[in-house]
């Protein structure tokens, strides 16, 4: 529950959004699915994160989950 209450806490404040990217592309989506942080892919699900969005590599969030076996 630590990083979900954190990353939860840091959209509430403002000091994230959900759409925010990386230098690298990577939406918090993307950071979330290729770690396995599947409460806190529930979470940024619930506030209306866009999972069309590509990385500068052009995957998608499914795609890293996959490809980092989660």
């Amino acid at each position: 529950m630590g990083k979900t209450k954190e990353v939860k806490d840091a959209l509430v404040s403002g000091a994230l959004s959900v759409n925010d990217r990386d230098g690298k592309g990577d939406s918090l989506f993307h950071i979330a699915a290729r770690n396995g942080h599947k409460n806190i892919i529930r979470e940024l699900l619930r506030r209306n994160v866009d999972f069309r969005v590509k990385n500068a590599d052009g995957k998608l969030a499914w795609e890293l989950a996959e490809e980092y076996n989660f």
